[in-house]
């Protein structure tokens, strides 16, 4: 290039090429982790806080099975039905009463068994499921499954006082004594 007096100039050297920055779409990759990073920390907030949300609305109820089971039994016992027909009924109710409470807990319902509760702020759900195993049983069971609650039957007669002496706790249901004890 010439200028204005007819000298001849070197062209300037031309500067170093201009860096890359390194990164993506002109981003740094600091910068980069740091956006991941507080939109994966934004997700995971709102996926706690709606679980969060729904453990509060959880229920919490108590069930007592023993008193349940034990009512069967004990209706069962009075049938007077033959033992394999017990065994049937007995793994029927015991079915029905599996999926009735697992039908509960798939609904969000947390049951605890009523004889681990020790304090009386947890509602006792018993008549409830009683009254739903009851239905299925009459709905879709043997004809010969005792309904649950039913009034006992009495075993045997009660000797009278006269015929032999009085028998007290479990010799009384064993039936009359005839005199003998055993």
């Amino acid at each position: 290039m010439q200028d204005l007096f007819g000298h001849v100039e070197d062209p300037p050297a031309s500067p170093l090429p201009a860096k890359r920055r390194p990164g993506f779409a002109g981003y740094s990759w600091t910068g980069i982790a740091i956006g991941a990073v507080l939109i994966g920390t934004s997700v995971w907030g709102a996926w706690i806080t709606r679980e969060v949300i729904k453990l509060k609305s959880r229920r919490i109820v108590a069930v007592s099975l023993s008193a349940m089971i034990n009512d069967f039994v004990m209706a069962e016992a009075r049938s007077g039905n033959s033992p394999e027909q017990v065994e049937r009924d007995t793994r029927h109710f015991m079915a029905l009463l599996q999926d009735v409470l697992k039908k509960r807990a798939q609904d969000g319902t947390t049951i605890l068994v009523g004889e681990a509760v020790v304090s009386g702020s947890v509602p006792d759900v018993t008549a409830d499921v009683r009254g739903e195993v009851g239905k299925l049983i009459t709905a879709n069971g043997p004809a010969a499954v005792p309904t649950l609650g039913a009034a006992p039957r009495p075993l045997a007669p009660m000797p009278s006082s006269e015929v032999a002496p009085a028998r007290r706790g479990v010799a009384a249901l064993l039936g009359p004594a005839n005199g003998q004890e055993r």
